[in-house]
């Protein structure tokens, strides 16, 4: 996750990861998200993927914050079988949690 902060800094672009065991999937999206559709995600889910966390370009502390609906929280609905939270970096690497409700920051 870390090198994908890296990268969001360097291209201005969110990246996000899911993980499954072993397995890892990279999406590069655009400064405004990464254009999966509920149907591609829910394959995703189907398949036993977590969402491991995305990034958010900037280093403001909003940045941290989890989108709702359509956005972060909804992935994160769909994926509620796996998973209660996801990890959120910006391009400085800081990180926060986010749940359902929340977004805890992490040192």
């Amino acid at each position: 996750m870390t090198d994908l902060a890296a990268l969001t800094a360097k291209t201005g672009d969110e990246f996000a990861l899911f993980t499954n065991g072993s397995q890892r999937l990279v999406f590069r999206g655009n400064a405004g998200g990464v254009p999966l559709t509920k149907s591609e995600l829910q394959g995703l889910a189907d398949k036993g993927y977590k969402w491991s966390g995305h990034t958010h370009p900037g280093t403001t502390d909003i940045k941290l914050d989890a989108s709702g609906w359509p956005g972060d929280r909804m992935v994160l609905d769909i994926f509620r079988q796996q998973q209660s939270q996801s990890l959120i970096l910006n391009s400085a690497g800081q990180r926060s949690i986010f749940n359902s409700t929340d977004n805890i920051r992490v040192d």
